[in-house]
């Protein structure tokens, strides 16, 4: 099977899709209530949904618990044998929000200007630091023969997987890297300022939406490279926010 965590696309080998993963609560496994008598299932109190365990099963054993069953929830582990990870161009991230979902969305707002306009006495600006560096290392490669670029998140480059001529794939190297969201992290001034808009009526230990995670919170490690949420559950403390997100190498949805 092959899973795409920038679309939440899970599809077979032969690229046909069997589920796209999406939870709007990002529940954890750890989270759930174990069913009696079944290893493989665990019950969210969330949305009242079982959830099926998948790792280790091969793709007609995922596409038979979907056929079963279209609105089935699955839990994915990241590293699990019958997986391979693909698609790490511009990911966004792991869980997308469902319009239903009752929890309450928090701005973020970026770059001085736009702190400064949204700011008003019922919704105050919590200033937090920017990461200097977010996101995916993209991995730039030339070919010393040819002079083809290509690019890759992954240490692990093959260039069989893009150079069909045996004469030039040993001529590949690495010339650059380059981070991918330094833009996405200053606002419309170039200045890198952000802050939480948060809501007079917010209360402690309510869970909220934050749409635009300013942290680096991790969603996906890999081999030379890590994805980061863009978007997360996260609950108000008071002064801060303790984000709720499920471990990174697991997907529910």
């Amino acid at each position: 099977m092959r899973f795409d965590p920038s679309t939440g696309e899970l599809k077979t080998d032969g690229n046909w899709l069997i589920k796209k993963l999406h939870c709007p609560l990002q529940k954890r496994w750890d989270e759930m209530t174990p069913i009696a008598g079944s290893a493989r299932e665990r019950l969210c109190t969330g949305c009242g949904k079982n959830v099926h365990d998948i790792d280790g099963l091969d793709e007609d054993a995922v596409i038979k618990v979907v056929r079963d069953n279209q609105h089935a929830c699955l839990s994915l582990r990241m590293d699990s044998t019958t997986l391979t990870i693909e698609g790490h161009s511009a990911p966004q991230t792991l869980v997308a929000l469902d319009e239903s979902c009752p929890l309450q969305r928090i701005r973020t707002a970026r770059g001085a200007r736009e702190v400064n306009e949204l700011a008003s006495p019922t919704l105050r600006p919590l200033v937090v630091e920017v990461p200097k560096s977010a996101g995916n290392r993209m991995i730039i490669w030339q070919n010393g023969l040819t002079g083809r670029i290509a690019f890759s998140y992954s240490m692990r480059f093959n260039p069989d997987e893009i150079d069909a001529d045996c004469e030039t794939r040993e001529h590949w190297r690495k010339i650059a890297y380059q981070h991918q969201e330094e833009a996405r992290r200053c606002g419309d001034d170039g200045l890198p300022i952000a802050a939480y808009m948060i809501p007079s009526d917010l209360r402690v230990g309510e869970r909220v939406w934050i749409e635009d995670v300013i942290e680096a919170v991790v969603a996906v490690h890999g081999p030379g490279y890590t994805e980061n949420h863009n978007s997360a559950v996260a609950i108000w403390l008071g002064e801060s926010f303790q984000f709720v997100v499920d471990e990174p190498d697991r997907v529910i949805g």
